[in-house]
């Protein structure tokens, strides 16, 4: 109805607000895996035709984000030991990207996720 493009799923993280659910309101990679199957089922029988993204947290998706804050402070997230999910890297204020990405110690998962390898995948439909 809406010619969505994409439909991106992301599971919940324990952080933030999250903190307060119950363990039961979670899913595992697994059963991520068999709802995003069943929706993906679903939308060939429906003819739905946005692409269909899900991300489940497993070790492929830890730090595979690089966040840069206004005040140009850049983080990994998610690292799921820590606190807050941040691993603070640096700050473009203060030096080059290309410093910061050399240390940077998730450099597969960020590749990983900009290739299609670490999220589960389906492509639009038509157009």
């Amino acid at each position: 109805m809406l010619d969505a493009g994409k439909l991106k799923l992301i599971l919940p993280l324990r952080k933030g607000n999250a903190l307060g659910l119950a363990k039961h309101e979670f899913i595992t990679a697994e059963e991520a895996r068999d709802a995003f199957d069943r929706l993906t089922e679903l939308r060939g029988i429906h003819d739905w035709r946005p692409a269909v993204r899900m991300t489940p947290w497993t070790a492929a998706t830890e730090g595979h984000m690089i966040v840069i804050e206004p005040d140009g402070s850049a983080q990994a997230w998610p690292v799921y030991d820590r606190p807050d999910l941040f691993l603070p890297l640096g700050n473009l204020m203060e030096e080059p990207i290309t410093a910061i990405w050399e240390r940077y110690p998730y450099k597969a998962s960020h590749y990983a996720k900009y290739l299609g390898a670490s999220i589960l995948t389906a492509a639009r439909i038509g157009a």
